[in-house]
């Protein structure tokens, strides 16, 4: 299997499951997922015995962009070479989940500015618009 096959069939899952986990306190888990999935791509080494340790990194990894290094490959994608890199799960955002106050009432005036507000951010984040709360 080529490095770009891997990467292909590793970024989807590791997307999936950082997105759902990004909402707790997640951030030492995520670097020592990176960190785990590192040291097992960085065993290539074993699949070629006779190559050294920068020929393996020129190969597999790229340093050159970032100061981080990045697991990279070549895929073929409708006919045209592209090229992949892994994603790493600890460039995910950390989002908090934030409360309701529990004395807010959609039914009181008192609270219409602030569950405005509310729906204000919850509208920005998603990419349909919920239509207006109506009292009766």
């Amino acid at each position: 299997m080529a490095a770009g096959d891997l990467i292909k069939i590793l970024n989807p899952k590791l997307k999936g499951w950082g997105n759902f986990y990004k909402h707790c306190v997640a951030s030492k888990t995520f670097g020592y997922v990176d960190s785990q999935i590192f040291k097992s791509l960085y065993r290539a080494k074993r699949r070629h015995p006779n190559k050294g340790a920068k020929w393996i990194v020129r190969k597999y990894f790229r340093s050159k962009i970032s100061p981080e290094w990045e697991f990279q490959g070549l895929s073929v994608v409708n006919g045209s070479i592209t090229h992949q890199s892994l994603s790493q799960m600890a460039r995910i955002p950390i989002k908090r989940h934030i409360k309701i106050k529990s004395n807010a009432n959609p039914f009181s005036p008192s609270y219409a500015d602030y569950l405005e507000r509310r729906r204000q951010r919850k509208v920005s984040r998603n990419t349909w618009i919920d239509p207006p709360f109506t009292a009766f």
